[in-house]
């Protein structure tokens, strides 16, 4: 039996036994542990759909622009107080 800070060392993590638990984007092949990261990852693949219209950027995903919306925001409030 392992000593307890030996539990976590590379030879003792069976690498196959964590692979096969894994969920894997069939466009670019990168592995995730969730199905639902998976689904989220899958949207990146996808046409840009959220169109920000302050500029000219486009996202594939609402979340994103809702995102990029928020910092620029920010950025804006700041400039505004520095002036």
């Amino acid at each position: 039996m392992p000593a307890a800070d030996d539990e976590y060392t590379h030879d003792n993590i069976n690498i196959q036994e964590i692979r096969k638990d894994l969920y894997e984007c069939a466009i670019c092949k990168k592995t995730f542990l969730y199905k639902s990261w998976l689904a989220l990852h899958i949207t990146k693949h996808m046409e840009p759909t959220h169109f920000c219209e302050k500029c000219d950027h486009v996202f594939g995903r609402k979340d994103a622009l809702k995102r990029h919306i928020q910092i620029n925001t920010i950025k804006k409030d700041i400039l505004d107080m520095n002036s």
